[in-house]
């Protein structure tokens, strides 16, 4: 199958906190991916640098083969992102959903 979207090696720092420590990410034509982890684990800021919205410290990305650094006008058409909190009942999860929520809710 086609990559569609390749992210290598993507690293990104706000201040002295890494946000995003060198991530890999291979997407073929057909795929849909999902980011899921606790807040602040770098999930929209991967998803930004992504679009091109953020710069990364380092690393690259290429969407459709062309590189998104410079111009990201491909990757905004080529690249669907849905940000934001997606309350789910914890009765419709199944097990392996629910062992996220059960160390989070364990950390309260």
């Amino acid at each position: 199958m086609t990559t569609v979207l390749e992210a290598n090696g993507l690293v990104k720092a706000y201040r002295r906190a890494r946000a995003v420590d060198d991530v890999d990410l291979v997407v073929r034509a057909g795929e849909r991916v999902a980011l899921l982890g606790p807040n602040g684990a770098g999930k929209t800021t991967t998803l930004l640098m992504i679009l091109g919205v953020v710069t990364p410290d380092r690393g690259s990305v290429l969407v459709c083969g062309r590189p998104v650094l410079g111009d990201r006008s491909h990757a905004t058409e080529a690249v669907g992102f849905a940000a934001g909190y997606l309350p789910l009942a914890k009765e419709r999860l199944s097990d392996h959903e629910q062992f996220g929520t059960q160390q989070t809710d364990r950390a309260l």
